[in-house]
């Protein structure tokens, strides 16, 4: 026969279970209705890029120029390149990832594109793609226009 000690305990434990459950359940259903907002959030914004995008003129140059920048991050930190008559200007930590790039001999293209092979000399493009690989991430790239040089006039660049 079971004793009423045991009865105790084993309903104990199931008003436990029911609780860890009802708990459970409560999370679940918030991280749901995150999970709906942050689909739509993504919808709203996903949808204004392509407005803003449709309503951009589109501008298609045929080479980059002699002139681009690009700004980024490098493990977290700002970082920015420019280039402006063939004399490219960036931040150290990005300098030395762009190197190290160009030391491993990395290629952009491929599949039938003409294939550029990454440099810190070699023109624009393989200098643009260079420091974009080098890049954590990229935020903005702007070239064949007047670009806003990196550091104050008369420091030395690159």
């Amino acid at each position: 026969m079971v004793s009423a000690v045991a009865i105790d305990q084993l309903r104990a434990r199931m008003t436990a279970a029911a609780s860890c459950s009802n708990e459970a359940v409560d999370r679940a259903t918030r991280l749901c209705a995150d999970a709906r907002s942050s689909r739509v959030w993504a919808e709203r914004v996903r949808r204004d890029v392509h407005a803003q995008r449709d309503t951009a003129p589109r501008r298609v140059p045929q080479q980059i120029g002699g002139r681009f920048r690009v700004e980024g991050l490098v493990d977290g930190q700002p970082v920015t390149a420019v280039l402006v008559d063939d004399s490219l200007e960036c931040d150290p930590e990005l300098l030395a990832r762009a190197q190290v790039v160009v030391s491993l001999g990395e290629t952009f293209g491929g599949d039938g594109l003409r294939c550029v092979v990454a440099s810190l000399t070699d023109g624009p493009t393989a200098m643009l793609l260079t420091v974009m690989r080098a890049m954590t991430v990229v935020h903005s790239v702007e070239f064949g226009q007047p670009i806003r040089p990196v550091r104050p006039p008369g420091q030395v660049g690159f």
